[in-house]
């Protein structure tokens, strides 16, 4: 009878630890489980977090890029408005500049036999809204021409040669000069330029 209660009294223990033991088991595997999911969920959370810092570093780089290419649009529209500018006044300054390369043109094919240019100047004449440019054409006449003639044809050819650019052409003045023993005779005939093709400031060529 005491043989069966001991053998009944270790039964119960060997289940009780049994129990025990299948508890502790289910505790760490239910503990491991939850392990591995908040590992899992950690891993997934820093694939997010690595993924969205790349983007973000992917969209300041573009950020960076786009700030940099804004400043370059920005300094070349500088340097276009800079160069229009320039542009601008270079298009004025030769639109009033007198073009002397058709006035002595002009000139030399309208000057006669024993004449010769000393020199070439212009003026503004009128009030500041109707200026206008005259030509002064300085000259001589050799002593071996008839000077009155002489300076009748060029200013007869002047006048018929200079029609575009030219209103008209007035003879000034008529002197005689000795230099060293040699008599010459100079003139003045001026030529009143038609607006477009005059300039605003005095220049001369000798």
């Amino acid at each position: 009878m005491i043989e069966i209660n001991i053998l009944k009294s270790r039964a119960h223990q060997w289940k009780m630890r049994r129990m025990l033991w299948q508890l502790v088991f289910l505790y760490l595997a239910g503990l491991f489980l939850i392990l591995f999911s908040v590992g899992v969920q950690l891993m997934a959370d820093n694939l997010i977090i690595n993924r969205l810092q790349q983007d973000i570093r992917r969209i300041r780089l573009d950020l960076a890029s786009e700030h940099g290419l804004a400043g370059e649009l920005q300094r070349y529209r500088a340097e276009l408005f800079r160069a229009l500018s320039q542009l601008n006044l270079c298009r004025k300054e030769a639109e009033s500049r007198l073009l002397w390369e058709n006035k002595l043109v002009l000139l030399a094919k309208a000057l006669p036999v024993g004449m010769w240019l000393g020199t070439l100047s212009t003026r503004q004449e009128g009030s500041d809204k109707d200026k206008e440019t005259i030509l002064v054409i300085k000259g001589f006449v050799s002593p071996a021409v008839n000077e009155k003639e002489s300076i009748a044809r060029f200013v007869f050819n002047l006048t018929q040669a200079g029609v575009r650019d030219f209103s008209s052409f007035t003879l000034k003045e008529v002197k005689r000069e000795k230099k060293k023993d040699e008599e010459t005779v100079s003139f003045i005939v001026e030529g009143r330029l038609r607006k477009g093709s005059g300039e605003k400031r005095e220049e001369t060529i000798k």
